[in-house]
């Protein structure tokens, strides 16, 4: 009697012990938690993690905010020994994957477990890809924001007042109205600009990013401030075609973005007005059909395919408003091929527009 006693109450003091018993947690740590740029080649992720139990697994994930078809999400994996304590990093090579546009927004963190099985997330951590070489200055205004680092203050607000103009003029003739922050980053001379990207044509000036609403242009100072102007609005007109236009299911004919780029600039320099009466004169103008890929890397014929669009764009907002033209970005964005967006918003295909658009400047037909 005296033994089942003692054996019960032992078995009472193991179960008691038991409940009272909390289950090991695994006590998984991260810090040092860095993100290293050296612009505009490399980006060099770092962190260092401990636990109780010996790291089994460590994952990068990261991205950058822009507009895409669908939710992209890279992953790293840096090589490491499992250890209790361990320091991991992971760079990302430009060079290899394609340049990012200055100002772009970056996202990382970390995936990480033990082994034990006790798994974290890190928060997610951003960081905006640009140099720390120059020291940038910004104004804004609304949605847009203009960030500059040569020249005063004066000349930064006209430009910022240029993008407030090229953006009513969007509005008014294209019915096209942004809802999103846009970036200028001006770049104290086309070669400062080169300097930050890569893998991009070297006669450039200016450069867009739609998916990111970044523009880039190398403005070298006062004396280069009327080309500045017009490319500011040029650009601008990309980044509002484009965010209107974004999709994975079609897209914008060049002559049409472009046409309205330059047409958002105003009126023509009196040596594309001159190439252009000279093509329509001796019956050179090129067929649009040909204009809805990329223009000639020839420097004459890009200039006439970006007055000859010009022109056929002034045309189709003079003659039928911008509700028709902002109704034909609306349906290329939706799938729709220029063709049938053209027959169905307008009445005639590319071959019809080209006919009443050769009339009207008293062109020959095209045969």
């Amino acid at each position: 009697m005296k033994k089942r006693a003692l054996l019960f109450l032992i078995l009472c003091l193991l179960f008691a012990n038991l409940a009272f018993t909390k289950p090991s947690v695994s006590a998984l740590e991260i810090t040092n938690n860095e993100v290293s740029i050296n612009f505009p080649d490399t980006m060099t992720f770092s962190a260092s993690f401990e636990s109780d139990m010996p790291i089994s697994v460590v994952e990068l994930k990261y991205g950058v905010d822009a507009l895409t078809c669908g939710t992209v999400i890279a992953k790293a994996f840096p090589q490491f020994e499992p250890a209790t304590s361990v320091d991991v990093e992971w760079t990302w090579e430009m060079k290899q994957s394609g340049s990012l546009p200055p100002g772009a927004t970056l996202w990382w963190q970390w995936r990480y477990s033990d082994e034990s099985g006790a798994e974290k997330v890190s928060e997610k951590k951003t960081i905006t890809w640009l140099d720390s070489e120059h020291d940038w200055q910004t104004v804004t205004s609304g949605y847009l924001n203009l960030h500059w680092y040569k020249g005063d203050r004066i000349f930064a607000e006209d430009l910022l007042a240029t993008a407030e103009e090229g953006l009513k003029l969007l509005a008014e003739d294209a019915g096209l109205v942004p809802d999103y922050p846009i970036h200028f980053y001006i770049y104290g001379d086309t070669e400062d600009m080169k300097d930050a990207i890569l893998y991009e044509p070297t006669w450039t000036g200016g450069l867009a990013y739609p998916s990111n609403s970044i523009v880039i242009i190398g403005i070298s100072g006062k004396g280069d401030l009327e080309w500045g102007r017009d490319t500011v609005k040029h650009e601008l007109t990309h980044i509002v075609v484009g965010h209107l236009t974004f999709s994975c299911l079609g897209d914008v004919p060049t002559w049409l973005n472009e046409g309205l780029a330059v047409y958002n600039e105003g009126e023509l320099d009196q040596n594309s007005a001159r190439q252009l009466q000279d093509a329509i004169d001796n019956d050179e103008l090129f067929p649009l059909r040909t204009l809805n890929g990329g223009f000639s890397e020839d420097s004459i014929k890009a200039h006439l395919s970006y007055s000859q669009s010009y022109k056929v764009v002034k045309y189709m907002i003079e003659a039928y408003g911008h509700e028709k033209i902002n109704a034909l970005f609306r349906a290329l964005r939706d799938g729709t091929t220029i063709d049938d967006a053209l027959t169905e918003i307008y009445g005639f295909d590319i071959d019809g527009l080209e006919a009443e658009w050769r009339e009207a400047i008293h062109a020959r037909p095209q045969q």
